[in-house]
This record gives C-alpha cells, structure tokens and sequence, in this order.
C-alpha cells in the first residue's frame, strides 16, 4: 500500500508514517500507553488487548491468561 499509494500522498502534503510489523527497525513507534489519562483509559486499554488476543468461541477456563 505505502508503494502504491506513499509518493502520491507525500505530493499532496501528507506526513507519511509506516507501522512496519515485520521489520521493526524501519517502523514508525506506537506506543498506545502514551494516551493513557486516567484509571477508565487503562482498563479501555485492557479489555482491548484481551479482546485482540482471545479467539473466538475460547471459554473462561482456557489457561492462556492464567
């Protein structure tokens, strides 16, 4: 996509950042704890991540958290 579409958009004025997930070095950072304020962004934060990493139709039981 950044190939396709990187040069065009830089033309146009856009700040090009690239999230790189294979190649960590030539990525741009995200750290999403940065926009933490308060105790109800952390949990938001939280379920988020368990939300991403739980597969469907897993139960409580499962051990991945334990």
């Amino acid at each position: 996509m950044l190939l396709a579409t990187g040069g065009y958009l830089k033309s146009q004025g856009y700040d090009i950042r690239v999230l790189n997930l294979v190649n960590l070095a030539e990525s741009d950072g995200y750290n999403p704890f940065r926009y933490i304020r308060d105790e109800k962004d952390a949990l938001k934060l939280v379920n988020n991540l368990i939300q991403a990493t739980t597969p469907k139709g897993s139960h409580e039981s499962d051990p991945f958290w334990t």
